[in-house]
């Protein structure tokens, strides 16, 4: 698996997330949360931001099917689908979808967000509600 970026802004992010937990980062000034975790709140630029566990559920927004893999360790399971999933706390993140038939795949189709490992390496994933 292609390795994270060494970003200090996203050490406890991986750390939480080797544990088991997904992470986004929340606005204290605006209330926005968001990933990748950002120092400086992407809606109006504070600087007052904390990791806030992830709503664990949400809805997928749109989606993909990859028919090429970027990473290796995925070419085996070509074509696989990535999906923009809407937490229902609001934020938004891609990953992978996962023990949903393409042809269930609808917006608004409730999933879940799963942590496991690739590689070694934790990733989140998401699956059916």
């Amino acid at each position: 698996m292609i390795p994270p970026a060494g970003d200090v802004d996203a050490i406890a992010f991986w750390d939480a997330l080797d544990r088991g937990t997904l992470l986004v980062t929340a606005c204290s000034a605006c209330g926005h949360r968001w990933l990748p975790p950002l120092a400086t709140c992407p809606r109006c630029a504070a600087r007052d931001v904390t990791l806030a566990p992830a709503a664990v559920s949400g809805s997928l927004y749109s989606w993909t099917v990859v028919h090429l893999a970027a990473d290796p360790v995925y070419r085996a399971d070509v074509p696989y689908t990535v999906g923009l999933v809407t937490l229902d706390d609001g934020s938004r993140l891609y990953g992978r979808v996962v023990g949903v038939e393409r042809a269930e795949l609808r917006d608004g189709l409730p999933l879940r967000v799963v942590v496991g490992r690739v590689d070694g390496r934790p990733i989140w994933i998401f699956e059916a509600a």
